[in-house]
């Protein structure tokens, strides 16, 4: 008799020790699946907070994770909209500009009884503007290709830094020479090291800034080229001085956004500052030991 009643006991302290943990696990689910139901409704705030650290615990914290997922995804498209939608904005002034200009001079070209001289000066400003419109066309195309793909398609190289950058920068530094422009080019240290690049990404974030300068650079200013090696990373730093009278510097700023993006992707980095008529762009890149 005594046996049984240890057994009924034991019975009934299971039972109860069973339906007090299916109780919890219960009350556990269901305040999960109240406020998962929440977040489905667009309270995406709605924290999914986990009761326990057993397995429904687990479920909740990566459910929860999950959230926060959407949430940086959404922020990062509505950043993405409104970035887009400033550079339409941006790209419909620029366009409008050059356009108009066309059509008032094609229009005053029109006249038979204008003098030789005029007709020629004023042809001239029209393959000007056609030259700016053709410009913004290029780099509104390079802008898609860059960011209409996750990460833009590269074939990345391991070489020589100086025998490369020697070879990119003299080619647009005496460019900038024969165009009558003061460069400096400044070498505070031996480059000893390897980068790895996509070459031809890299060729194009030098062109868009040797580009710029000669769009926009004074001529009575020095353009500055230094090279220096800072951390363990190369950096070439390229500094222009731009007339106060310009009103805007790459007001769609396309060609410095791929810059960012290319060099972002080869694991390096791209900034740009302004500190009054003072402009300064940075291209840097790991160095490697040989």
């Amino acid at each position: 008799a005594v046996n049984l009643s240890a057994v009924v006991v034991a019975a009934v302290a299971f039972l109860t020790i069973s339906l007090l943990y299916m109780h919890r696990m219960t009350v556990s689910i269901q305040r999960i699946g109240c406020q998962v139901r929440q977040v489905s409704q667009g309270q995406l705030e709605t924290a999914i907070v986990p009761s326990s650290r057993d397995e429904i615990g687990q479920l909740a914290r990566d459910v929860d994770t999950m959230r926060l997922s959407i949430i940086d995804q959404l922020q990062s498209e509505e950043m993405a909209w409104q970035a887009n939608g400033q550079l339409i904005t941006a790209l419909s002034h620029d366009l409008r500009t050059p356009l108009t200009a066309i059509l008032g001079y094609l229009d005053i070209l029109s006249d038979e009884n204008l003098p030789p001289q005029q007709r020629q000066e004023y042809l001239q400003v029209c393959t000007k503007q056609a030259q700016r419109l053709k410009d913004l066309s290029n780099e509104l195309l390079g802008f898609f290709m860059v960011y209409g793909r996750r990460k833009p398609e590269q074939t990345m190289e391991t070489l020589d830094a100086n025998v490369l950058l020697d070879q990119i920068l003299g080619e647009q530094l005496e460019v900038l020479r024969c165009q009558g422009y003061d460069v400096r080019h400044v070498v505070a240290q031996q480059l000893e090291g390897t980068i790895t690049v996509d070459v031809g990404h890299l060729r194009r974030v030098f062109d868009n800034l040797f580009s710029n300068a000669v769009k926009y650079a004074r001529m009575d200013m020095p353009v500055t080229l230094l090279e220096t090696v800072e951390e363990g990373k190369l950096c070439v730093c390229m500094t222009n001085y731009i007339p106060s009278s310009s009103p805007r510097v790459e007001s769609t700023k396309i060609g410095l956004q791929t810059c960012r993006k290319l060099m972002e992707a080869m694991g390096g980095g791209f900034t740009v500052s302004r500190d009054g008529d003072r402009f300064t762009a940075q291209v840097i890149l790991p160095l490697e030991d040989t």
